[in-house]
């Protein structure tokens, strides 16, 4: 009986134990990264804005994650200009919010993306982004600022820990919206 017991726990918590060796010690970001053309906002303000609802959205012991709109302006490889909305974020559990982040982007940038991400664990819900280049609304067919298509149009997922899907069951002004979990 003794030799059965330990079996057992060898095979139910060997894959417990390992899964837990193999988990990063930090649970990082997933999200949304899309493209911006240089020509249309290289040297010029932007801004993107969207809705946010979040549930149970938390770091890593406990400690604030988040929920954002990003920006990202790069030239070498470094990022002059840079956003993720990191300590102003929806973070716990909230209700639809709008949030916007803002740049000046400099004129010598070799790369613009933009997005939504989740910093840490919990289920972040995105919906109605929308893009302004010098105040001016920024519209195009090369992506999904609904983020209602499976997957969302124009966008590639980042970070290999997140699932994402096309939530059709909470819904923003009675449109699917765009979850992240972890």
């Amino acid at each position: 009986m003794r030799f059965l017991a330990s079996l057992l726990g060898m095979v139910i918590l060997a894959p417990l134990s390992q899964a837990a060796a193999q988990a990063p010690a930090d649970p990082g970001f997933g999200g949304l990264a899309g493209i911006v053309p240089i020509a249309v906002a290289a040297g010029k303000k932007i801004k993107l804005t969207g809705y946010i609802k979040t549930d149970r959205v938390e770091g890593p012991n406990r400690s604030p994650g988040y929920a954002g709109l990003w920006w990202r302006g790069d030239r070498d490889g470094n990022p002059p200009a840079f956003d993720n909305m990191a300590g102003r974020g929806a973070s716990g559990t909230s209700a639809w919010r709008r949030y916007q982040v803002q740049l000046s982007m400099p004129k010598d940038v070799t790369n613009i993306n933009f997005g939504v991400l989740l910093g840490g664990g919990g289920t972040a819900w995105f919906a109605d982004l929308k893009i302004e280049i010098d105040d001016q609304p920024y519209t195009t067919e090369m992506f999904d600022a609904g983020l209602t298509s499976s997957p969302p149009l124009g966008f590639k997922y980042v970070g290999k820990a997140y699932e994402w899907a096309v939530d059709s069951f909470v819904l923003y002004n009675g449109k699917p919206t765009f979850r992240i979990r972890r």
